[in-house]
């Protein structure tokens, strides 16, 4: 099966952390993107508000998709949320 994502689909906050969802057939994934992950790809240094932590996913939407698709077919364990961190970046 390919890992999708769907269109318009819900992002939401968790702790300081984002998260969304993938579909793999039947089997729903959840990817969390780490705020460190975030900061760095806002290019800032202090830490980011809760709006935005949104922005920035929405401006690199595919790309984190891109990203959470990788490391989800390198992934062991799938039943766990695949974490998104810096150092995947």
């Amino acid at each position: 099966m390919t890992l999708r994502f769907e269109v318009g689909g819900s992002v939401t906050l968790v702790g300081n952390d984002l998260q969304f969802v993938g579909v793999d057939g039947l089997t729903r994934v959840r990817f969390l993107i780490q705020a460190d992950a975030l900061k760095r790809v806002a290019e800032s240094v202090k830490d980011l508000t809760q709006q935005q932590k949104f922005k920035v996913y929405d401006r690199n939407r595919d790309w984190f998709q891109e990203v959470a698709r990788s490391l989800y077919e390198r992934a062991a364990n799938r039943s766990k949320p695949v974490r998104i961190t810096v150092k995947d970046l």
